[in-house]
């Protein structure tokens, strides 16, 4: 039995055919609000990785690993304990971590930017938005093709207005997942699309007109599984005609994920040895047990617009958030099977592709940026759901709280959130240029080796090194190399012995964690573990919970200290052998 025609369904026409507000004006506010919302983050500076790229294709750092198609390839298959020696990573990396993404064609654009504007950020800014708006175009189309037009329209002003999006359009280095949305989308959309002309016995070109399209997105990001996942939802759960045809439908997609799965697994892609990121092919129990503290975080953000980005600074709130999720997917699928049968079975495909396309980010950090995918399938489901609520006459008053609630957080909330996050993204921008422009180095003599010793912020931890080398290559021609000693967000004391090493302490029990930390290290430190290297040399002797509290340095007699005071990068020279100093921990760009 062929599936019902979706402009012939006769629950939807009744709604079409209603002069309703989204209706009317639904897709010129999704558009508007797309521009308006956007606006903002052109003003975002380098941040991050953008340093690390443009530096690579600066060749200001010569890892022959990387170049035009490589950028988020950071280890490239090689041991990275050289690189630890000349400080690219922190002492406590695991000698055997990986991190590895296979995105040429994300990488490629960011190499085109270089090319024709060199460092310039608006450029690159403005081509972010122009993936955003194309991005929009596909999931209007999208909407269209699956929804009666009054939902249509909601579900485009929601899409435009998620504050997801943020992060993606002022962090250059994120575009990966705008191009790989568009990609995808455009695939799932065309497959969708054909397959329904077939039902109404329209000219079709057939499915393979879709594999085009996501076989670029899987060129771009690993994000783009996520259309895999709709599309074997539709099949499974949207079609009525018989197992073969969907089987058929589906060949292609199926052979398109498993071949790349099986390449991204052969050449070593993925992250290995990280205490952030669960791997699928090593550590398949972990990523279980992930599911359960990480994917209702997911679905607070694409079902209820809470943003998943919580689950990093407050670590303390992790359990609210998990059951803030599961309780706004409740009511979402509460309030969806109001709706008509006929729409339910859509809303029902929707919404388990959603949620499944969801399930390849929960091995990285919870965030919303990585869900722009699944909220192709969400973002119906939310608007179906409102709309069926309002469309009715006996919907009770808790109901349509509900619904009014669901309405507010996806487009009131989420649009003050969209503004916030990319105002904050500016603010961190903004500071970590000033980071490498006050810099005061003049403590350390030529060709000394920096020693980082307040590094709890990532933007000491993980971009200091890169920021001055971006903002003043001067500071890193006086370096032989800046290593970070500590990432303790705490009080330390460093103390310098009669034979020249430096023992550092963390004060203050008990130990305090940071996100950034994990990000190197899957292990737990112990008690005894030794780094020995030709330029530097790290003995554990305490530790808490895994994490250093007290470590011995040999480290090169012509060296200085850098730490993070008064709101600004300034050097020390060593403390006096038999001597030692304390300094108090203040937070940096990031509030770390």
């Amino acid at each position: 039995m062929l599936s019902p025609p979706l402009d012939r369904v006769p629950d939807a026409r009744v709604l079409e055919d209603q002069p309703r507000f989204w209706t009317r004006r639904g897709f010129a506010i999704a558009w508007i609000a797309a521009v308006l919302l956007s606006l903002p983050a052109l003003r975002v500076g380098a941040l991050n990785d953008d340093f690390f790229q443009r530096l690579v294709l600066d060749g200001s750092i010569p890892l022959p690993h990387l170049g035009p198609t490589t950028l988020y390839d950071f280890t490239g298959g090689h041991p990275v304990v050289p690189w630890i020696e000349i400080g690219y990573l922190p002492w406590e990396s695991h000698p055997a971590l990986s991190l590895r993404f296979f995105r040429p064609l994300a990488s490629l654009s960011i190499a085109l930017d270089h090319a024709l504007f060199g460092r310039a950020q608006l450029p690159g800014h403005l081509v972010n938005f122009a993936w955003f708006l194309a991005l929009v175009g596909v999931a209007v189309a999208w909407f269209k093709e699956l929804l009666p037009k009054q939902q249509a329209g909601l579900a485009s002003v929601l899409f435009a207005v998620a504050s997801a999006h943020a992060v993606n359009l002022g962090w250059t280095a994120s575009r990966h997942l705008l191009i790989s949305a568009v990609f995808s989308g455009l695939g799932a959309w065309l497959h969708v699309r054909q397959r329904e002309a077939q039902s109404r016995d329209q000219p079709s070109a057939g499915v393979w007109v879709a594999w085009p399209p996501l076989a670029l997105a899987l060129g771009t990001s690993e994000a783009s599984l996520g259309a895999i996942a709709l599309i074997v939802s539709y099949e499974v759960l949207g079609r009525a005609d018989g197992a073969r045809a969907r089987l058929r439908a589906l060949a292609g997609p199926t052979l398109l994920a498993l071949g790349y799965l099986g390449f991204y697994a052969l050449q070593g892609y993925g992250v290995r040895h990280s205490g952030l990121y669960l791997s699928p092919f090593e550590q398949p129990l972990a990523l279980a047990e992930a599911l359960l503290s990480r994917l209702p975080i997911l679905l607070g953000e694409l079902f209820g617009a809470v943003p998943a980005a919580l689950w990093a600074p407050l670590p303390r709130a992790r359990p609210i958030l998990v059951a803030l999720g599961s309780l706004l997917l409740a009511v979402v699928v509460a309030l969806a099977a109001r709706a008509p049968r006929e729409q339910r079975r859509r809303l029902r495909w929707l919404g388990v592709g959603a949620i499944a396309a969801a399930l390849p980010t929960v091995g990285g950090i919870p965030d919303g940026r990585m869900l722009v995918i699944a909220s192709l399938g969400a973002t119906p489901v939310v608007a179906g759901a409102i709309d069926a609520v309002f469309a009715g006459t006996s919907a009770r008053r808790l109901a349509r709280i509900a619904a009014g609630a669901l309405l507010f957080l996806h487009v009131g909330f989420a649009a003050v959130a969209r503004i916030g996050v990319s105002l904050l993204l500016a603010s961190i921008s903004d500071q970590q240029k000033a980071l490498a422009q006050r810099a005061d180095v003049s403590a350390c003599p030529l060709d000394a080796t920096g020693l980082i010793f307040t590094g709890a912020d990532p933007s000491l931890s993980l971009s200091g090194a890169t920021s001055l080398a971006y903002y003043r290559p001067e500071i890193m021609d006086q370096f032989r190399g800046i290593h970070v000693l500590s990432m303790a967000p705490q009080r330390q004391t460093i103390e310098r012995a009669l034979d020249g090493t430096l023992t550092l302490t963390v004060l203050d029990p008990p130990r305090v964690v940071t996100l950034f930390e994990q990000l190197f290290r899957d292990e737990p430190l112990v008690p005894g573990y030794l780094l020995e290297l030709p330029k530097l040399g790290a003995a554990v002797l305490e530790t808490d919970r895994g994490f250093p509290t007290r470590v011995r340095f040999r480290v090169p007699e012509k060296s200085c200290l850098l730490s993070w005071r008064d709101q600004r990068l300034v050097s020390s020279p060593l403390p006096p052998r038999g001597s030692s100093i304390t300094l108090e921990h203040e937070p940096g760009p990031y509030g770390l």
